[in-house]
Order: structure tokens, then C-alpha cells, then sequence
């Protein structure tokens, strides 16, 4: 049935013209994804960068807005298709002020074995950044935005589409690998990972909601159970194009959000960004991540002379 949906909404969306306000450049190159997002206080170190590339297409690259309703005016995206559109395969920014059209793309660049067992489903067509880094302060701290093709039909269902920021280094204590903690979470929530199932607003068919059902289903999600229908997460959940017409390709994003940890000072930490389909991969996802906002605090230090006789 996804499949068929899917070949139908595409032949809609071949008669789109694209006037994207939302500029997207395909990009594989792990440095300049990296030192787009540091900000101040950051020292990075060993980018590395896994995506898949369709007809050198890459899965990552850069954006910049003219006009949109994303919230970011700048920075990377990491995508479960390819970032940009080229050549015949439909990125971020496409289509806009058209007719329905569908974002996806097969990569066959194969799962993740953190964000499986984050989400507890199967992993496909990732997109991972990593590198290690250092601070100046006690914190480290950036600004993104979740968005995908598989709200307003697959929300609640298995094709929870996910992603993770998952750092490790001195004092952190987690379940994946080298000992690593998502920090990617719901707010208000220590243990609930951004996915379709987790920010969302429940509606029917045709519902400005984008969510084709009128189930809260957060249950569904590991470490999202304290959420409900009144403690919900319609709050941080945008429609794309309910009401007018959008600027970027997914149904549904969401507000602009912070990860943040703390982190010990002039230590060496490493994190991993990763996004993938579940379940299939069919119908992309993707995170843009705000340049310079991947940022520590200033610590201030004063010298106090006199002390004792010094």
C-alpha cells in the first residue's frame, strides 16, 4: 500500500515547478559539514561523514534560506535520500507551491545499530556526521530541525522514521556506542528521542495536523511514555503547506529545537549525528542542524593575587 501511494503522489509531483526559497547544495564533504556548524567555544577534530550518494547526489549538504517557515536561516542538512534536488531525484526543497509531490530516494546505505536500538525497529539509508571535539566551557549546545515525507500518513505506525545525537567522552553514561547518550529529545524529557511518533498532533483525514489519525501514540516510542493527550507535543510541531504552501519538501518538521549536554572543559568528547529510515526506505526524513550554533559557554577567570602572603 505505501508503495502504491507513493507512485501515485509522484506523477502529481513531475507537473511541480520548483521556486525554492530554501537553497540546498548537495555535499560530502565531512570537514565543511563540521566547521559549518562550529560555533564559539568549539574545537573539532577526525570528521567523518557516512551518507549515501544516488548519481552523486549526497544525503548531506548545505542550506541557506531566503524565505521559509523552517526557522533556521542557515547550516547542514543530513537526510535519508539526498539533500538536495538534482537531476531528477527530489531533495528537501522540493516541491514548493505546487501540487503533492513525494521525497524519496533509496540509498542503500544500510542501517545503524544505535538508532535501532534507540527507536527498538530496523534501520535503513543512513546519514551519520561524527567527530570529536573539545570546549572552553561546561556545555556544549546546538540548534536543529526534524522534518519528513512520513508525517500525516505513517505517523504512529512502524515507520518511525528517527534520529540521534549521541555523545560520549569523560562523565557521560549511556547505552550505545562507547558508552554514548542521545541528547536529540523531546523537550521535557530525558529519555524521549525525536521521531514521527513523538512530536506530532493528532487530526483525521485532511486535518491541518498532519497526523491521519486521532491516536496519541507515544507509548509506541522507548522513553517516551510519560507523554499523553494532556501532557502532549503539539506544541513543537509544524504542518508544512497545511494552510499555504511550503517552502520545504516534508509534510511535517519540527520547531527549532536545542540539544544541549554538559560536558567537562578542555576535555575530548566525540558525537555522533545520525539519522535513518525504519522499517523501509521509502519516503525520506531529514535534520537541518543551524550553522555556528554547535557552541560552549565562556568560562571567565579571574586571577587573585595577595593570598597569604603571595
Amino acid at each position: 500500500m505505501k508503495k502504491l501511494l507513493l507512485s501515485l503522489i509522484f506523477l502529481f509531483g513531475l507537473q511541480v515547478i520548483n521556486f525554492a526559497q530554501v537553497n540546498i547544495t548537495s555535499n560530502n564533504n565531512a570537514a565543511t559539514l563540521a566547521q559549518t556548524l562550529v560555533g564559539t567555544g568549539v574545537t573539532i577534530t577526525n570528521p567523518t561523514l557516512d551518507c549515501g550518494v544516488v548519481n552523486g547526489n549526497s544525503g548531506a549538504g548545505l542550506f541557506n534560506v531566503v524565505s521559509s517557515n523552517l526557522g533556521l536561516d542557515s547550516g547542514i542538512l543530513l537526510t535519508t535520500g539526498v539533500a538536495a534536488t538534482n537531476g531528477g531525484f527530489e531533495g528537501a526543497n522540493f516541491p514548493v507551491n505546487g501540487p503533492p509531490a513525494v521525497v524519496s530516494t533509496v540509498t542503500a546505505n544500510g542501517g545503524d545499530p544505535d538508532l535501532g536500538l534507540l527507536i527498538n525497529g530496523n534501520t535503513f539509508d543512513k546519514c551519520i556526521l561524527e567527530f570529536d571535539f573539545v570546549t572552553t566551557g561546561d556545555s556544549v549546545k546546538f540548534d536543529y530541525v526534524f522534518g519528513s515525507e512520513e508525517y500525516h500518513n505513517y505517523t504512529c505506525t512502524n515507520f518511525n522514521d528517527v534520529f540521534g545525537f549521541f555523545l560520549s567522552g569523560p562523565g557521560i553514561v549511556g547505552p550505545f556506542t562507547g558508552g554514548a547518550k542521545n541528547i536529540a529529545l523531546v523537550p521535557g524529557s530525558p529519555t524521549c528521542p525525536v521521531a514521527i511518533s513523538t512530536i506530532f498532533c493528532p487530526g483525521g483525514p485532511g486535518s491541518p495536523c498532519c497526523a491521519n489519525n486521532f491516536n496519541y501514540c507515544y507509548g509506541f516510542t522507548p522513553g517516551c511514555g510519560a507523554f499523553n493527550a494532556g501532557n502532549n507535543t503539539c506544541a513543537y510541531f509544524v504542518c508544512n503547506g497545511a494552510v499555504t504552501p511550503g517552502t520545504i519538501a516534508y509534510q511535517g518538521f519540527t520547531v527549532v529545537l536545542r540539544a544541549e549536554s554538559e560536558v567537562i572543559p578542555c576535555s575530548t568528547y566525540h558525537i555522533k549525528l545520525a539519522i535513518s529510515d525504519v522499517t523501509d526506505q521509502i519516503y525520506d526524513s531529514g535534520v537541518f542542524l543551524k550553522a555556528k550554533s554547535f557552541s560552549s559557554n565562556i568560562i571567565s577567570y579571574n586571577l587573585i593575587t595577595g593570598l597569604n602572603g603571595v
